[in-house]
């Protein structure tokens, strides 16, 4: 009796949470993340404690301390990343082998940061898992070769936008917004104020105290921005590109952002994310410093200047994006990448190697000539001989 008791329970219960998703869809999805949330609020504070009291180095004390002095320092700086930047996307499904049957579900969070933490099943964004997910849609077939040959089959995704972050231990973690995509559903599911979704209240919580709400509506390109209401624009005070900058990607995009070698090219229309890309590229080159997932992209014997910002360098052809890439680079925690316009990185390229000293200027009158396209391409073509000369030499010359 008492066990046909706790089976009546049991169906009751389930019918009653049946029901109540079916009154609040999404809630079951709300109510995991807000909980992952949660976890990792005090996984990343324990991890961030841990690495802050341990004790520096003296940078005197040799090569190998010092290798470990900066591997831990790299690892503080991701957590810190991870606690304030939280993650941008969940991505499940099945795991599937070349027979088509499925080995077993998955479900990963992919972060800007490059750290991972396995017991909220979040994955660093240079990840080669993270690199096959953060730009696949429901339906997608991913392949990935660590045991064999399997796919990901994906089933759902999840989208967040305006994280709290973990830095403000007053604030609850949240999100002002998910937007659910899945197979079960005739069109995107978007929940606003993901806490107060959850605790069904009357007065949300989140940033912005946004009112909970969730709404469907036809399906669209999750690659763009459709709703500017929750995006923290340049002239707020907390102007952030927040995680659409890494999860809001094309598969083209994403091919550029993720090759490790070559020189990319990037084309499209005003607004279309090239500026994006070219950030994005830095970024991910500068997120390695954490020394994960090195070894899967061939850079495990890199030194570890070559991952530093300080190393970097962009240049545009006008001032006006100059100071928009600089509080880009900002938001993005790339404070020391340095960016110029076109006119600065030549005079700054002039002065390095010494071109002004072998092409100097005169005021006197100047041949007809000269004055003739043939003249102004042959002296192009030997000031770019001697500059490629010079910049060899230059690199050579370095420790």
């Amino acid at each position: 009796m008492e066990a046909a008791a706790l089976s009546i329970r049991k169906v009751i219960m389930t019918q009653r949470s049946s029901n109540n998703d079916t009154v609040r869809p999404g809630l079951a999805e709300a109510k995991e993340e807000i909980n992952v949330l949660e976890t990792l609020a005090h996984r990343v504070w324990a991890a961030i404690s841990e690495f802050s009291k341990r004790p520096s180095f003296d940078s005197d004390t040799g090569d190998v301390e010092l290798g470990i002095h900066d591997t831990r320092q790299n690892q503080l700086k991701g957590y810190k990343e991870l606690a304030h930047h939280v993650y941008g996307r969940t991505v499940a499904g099945n795991r599937i082998d070349e027979e088509q049957d499925t080995v077993k579900p998955f479900k990963f969070r992919i972060t800007q940061a490059n750290v991972s933490q396995v017991d909220c099943a979040i994955i660093g964004r240079n990840s080669p898992i993270a690199t096959r997910l953060v730009s696949a849609e429901v339906g997608d077939e991913r392949e990935i070769n660590s045991e064999g040959t399997h796919y990901f089959r994906i089933t759902e995704t999840r989208t967040f936008e305006g994280p709290t972050s973990l830095h403000l231990a007053r604030e609850h973690p949240d999100f002002r917004r998910m937007t659910i995509f899945g197979t079960r559903l005739t069109s995107p599911l978007v929940i606003s104020g993901l806490r107060a979704f959850v605790e069904g209240l009357s007065i949300a919580r989140s940033p912005g105290d946004v009112q909970p709400s969730v709404t469907s509506k036809g399906i669209e390109d999750p690659s763009w921005i459709t709703d500017w209401s929750v995006i923290n624009l340049g002239d707020s005070d907390n102007q952030s590109l927040n995680p659409e900058f890494f999860t809001r990607t094309t598969k083209s995009q994403e091919a550029a952002l993720n090759n490790p070698r070559g020189s990319p090219i990037v084309e499209g229309i005003a607004g279309a994310g090239k500026t994006s890309v070219a950030l994005g590229r830095l970024k991910f080159f500068s997120n390695f410093s954490t020394g994960e997932n090195k070894e899967h992209y061939g850079l495990e014997n890199a030194p570890a200047v070559d991952f530093s910002p300080a190393g970097m360098i962009g240049f545009v052809l006008s001032r006006s994006l100059r100071r928009y890439l600089e509080d880009t680079a900002r938001e993005l925690e790339l404070e020391k990448l340095t960016i110029r316009d076109f006119q600065e990185h030549r005079i700054h390229l002039s002065n390095r190697f010494g071109l002004t000293r072998s092409f100097r200027r005169s005021e006197a009158i100047v041949p007809d000539c000269r004055t003739q396209l043939e003249w102004l391409r042959a002296v192009d073509a030997a000031v770019a001989r001697a500059a490629a000369s010079k910049t060899g030499r230059d690199h050579r010359e370095q420790p």
